[in-house]
């Protein structure tokens, strides 16, 4: 299982990257000038597979590892172009990291910053749509029409008329559960975890006017946390 690390700039996304390092008891991480995406991994222990192990005298045991990308951010002037979002499709889940905090005198504005990068994923979505409708209908006047191209063709157009209404993929499961859109691997319809990277005295979710569907919202004080992970427990 990977999961990629999303958000905008000077959100907090290093900030997480770093704790979530930290909890692995490793060395810190040089981010700062990071020209490649860096993965790190975390074995999740369980201890029933542990018991069950012990009872059936198992050799092995195979724990479940999950993985963290962050990737670079790399500047295009085209929305929904980005390199980043390249880098990403690749993984199973995304968490997105906004940014709940002031910043040189600048208050947070999470609620537009979340809207503004919901937007360029589901324009990235729609330009992968298009680009594979373009190649099928220039198949189909050289007279392809095979059935599997058939259904292909009508599901990316409902995904296409979904994306046009601004609407994510993920809204609509049955559709994205179809195998044959499964090698698209869609931003908009992977499960995505939203970390609200709070100030360091504030616990409480933001108040939206409006929340998106189907998304949990985890507040985080991001700083606070990596102070803390970085003292002795005498401390």
């Amino acid at each position: 299982m990977r999961a990629g690390i999303i958000g905008l700039p000077q959100s907090g996304k290093k900030t997480i990257f770093r704790l979530i390092n930290r909890l692995r008891g490793e060395k810190e991480l040089d981010l700062a000038l990071h020209k490649e995406p860096v993965v790190v991994s975390i074995t999740i222990r369980d201890e029933r597979l542990e018991l069950l192990s012990r009872m059936f005298r198992s050799k092995r045991i195979v724990f479940l590892k999950m993985e963290y990308l962050l990737p670079v951010e790399i500047y295009s002037p085209v929305k929904g172009e980005r390199p980043i979002w390249s880098q990403v499709r690749i993984c199973d889940e995304l968490i997105h990291v906004i940014r709940n905090f002031e910043l040189a005198g600048e208050p947070p504005s999470s609620e537009e910053d979340f809207w503004r990068l919901e937007e360029e994923m589901i324009l990235s979505d729609l330009l992968v749509v298009e680009k594979r409708l373009e190649k099928m209908k220039s198949d189909r006047k050289k007279g392809k029409k095979e059935r599997d191209l058939e259904m292909e063709f009508e599901l990316l157009h409902r995904c296409k008329g979904i994306l046009e209404e601004g609407r994510p993929l993920r809204e609509y499961p049955e559709l994205i559960s179809e195998p044959m859109l499964k090698g698209f691997t869609f931003l908009t319809a992977k499960p995505m975890l939203l970390v609200i990277n709070n100030e360091e005295d504030d616990i409480e979710l933001p108040a939206w006017k409006r929340r998106p569907a189907s998304l949990r919202m985890l507040p985080i004080r991001g700083r606070l946390e990596m102070e803390l992970s970085g003292m002795e427990e005498s401390e």
